[in-house]
């Protein structure tokens, strides 16, 4: 078998596999945030945890009479700082998110991109077999003739000419397709797989992303601008104490 591609093929498969490196990047760094996103929300719910059990505790020891002062403050000051941990990790985790938003959207992207390169490679072949399609139909040719013949024998009273063709053409044609159509139902399918196109390796996890509008991904760039413009002014207040 003859595994060589054509000019436009090997083009067309050369910027599918970039597409899929570049979507397979941008699905790793959407992950990545992913990961990091829930571990500083896991440690948010830690904090708040650890600060209700300090709260709690406060409570349970004012409910068993006169509690010592020291162990009070003691549990006071664990709950604030378990609060002010919770939040800094809140603040950490919105900052990750709108960042994780700005990383799927472009992972979207570039689904759409992999998806449309996969596309131009199912289009190529598809140009390619049509093409030397001629070269193999003279049997079908032969047959499609051999229709046309009989049913003109039948003469003008014809069975075709009582069905509402307007041609006896269009009667073969028909007559001709039905077959095909019923071999081509009947035909499994990995018969019908093509060596070129089935050998293309797609990437994974293009499920879980979606090709965001653009109105929405300038929202969410304005979004990280934002926060990116606010993290500096509060640098620079910080510097300036």
């Amino acid at each position: 078998m003859n595994t060589e591609h054509s000019p436009a093929i090997k083009a067309v498969i050369a910027k599918h596999a970039e597409a899929r490196i570049t979507f397979e990047k941008l699905r790793d760094d959407a992950d990545r945030l992913a990961a990091e996103l829930e571990t500083h929300l896991k440690a948010a719910s830690a904090a708040d945890a650890e600060a209700n059990a300090a709260r709690e505790s406060v409570k349970a020891l004012i409910r068993d009479g006169t509690p010592p002062t020291k162990k009070m403050h003691e549990l006071k000051a664990q709950e604030r700082a378990a609060y002010t941990l919770a939040e800094d990790y809140r603040s950490i985790a919105a900052e990750v998110e709108a960042l994780f938003a700005l990383a799927r959207a472009k992972a979207g992207d570039a689904k759409k991109i992999e998806r449309e390169c996969f596309a131009d490679i199912v289009a190529s072949r598809r140009d390619e077999q049509l093409a030397a399609l001629p070269e193999n139909l003279q049997p079908v040719i032969q047959a499609m003739a051999l229709v046309e013949r009989r049913m003109h024998l039948d003469g003008p009273a014809a069975p075709w000419a009582m069905t509402g063709f307007v041609s006896l053409k269009e009667a073969m044609l028909r007559e001709v397709f039905s077959v095909i159509e019923s071999t081509y139902d009947a035909t499994a399918n990995d018969a019908k797989q093509d060596c070129v196109v089935d050998a293309v390796v797609r990437p994974t996890g293009r499920e879980r992303f979606d090709p965001m509008s653009p109105s929405m991904r300038s929202r969410i760039e304005k979004e990280n601008q934002l926060a990116v413009a606010n993290d500096a002014r509060a640098a620079g207040t910080q510097g300036g104490r």
